[in-house]
């Protein structure tokens, strides 16, 4: 879920039974995609950077358009269980890390995001 229009995006899952109203959207699966994945992605240096040079507003409007023209790749099963063991030590940083991986990021993409 997250909420609709925002100058910065943090995206979270929130167990069965919960209920949301009008002013937070929310992101769903068809079951073949990792939830968690989804929202490293989502929550990732790279996403943000993405966001701040596809929109030219401070506060973009977060619609489902904007989010899916992001990719977001398979990575390795070995990726994805590092990232799961990383997302409950809540060490956002090595994800991040990971998901550079995932998308083949060179050393100097990946200077150039640390510091944006």
């Amino acid at each position: 879920m997250y909420t609709a229009i925002n100058n910065e995006y943090r995206f979270t899952a929130l167990e069965p039974g919960y209920f949301i109203n009008n002013s937070i959207f929310m992101i769903t699966t068809d079951g073949n995609e990792d939830l968690n994945i989804i929202l490293s992605v989502m929550n990732s240096k790279l996403f943000i950077y993405y966001l701040n040079i596809t929109t030219s507003v401070e506060y973009q409007y977060g619609s489902k358009e904007l989010f899916q023209t992001f990719p977001i790749p398979k990575p390795t099963k070995e990726i994805e269980q590092q990232i799961e063991s990383l997302i409950h030590n809540k060490d956002y940083h090595t994800i991040d890390k990971l998901i550079y991986e995932i998308y083949g990021l060179t050393d100097e993409e990946i200077c150039a995001l640390e510091f944006v």
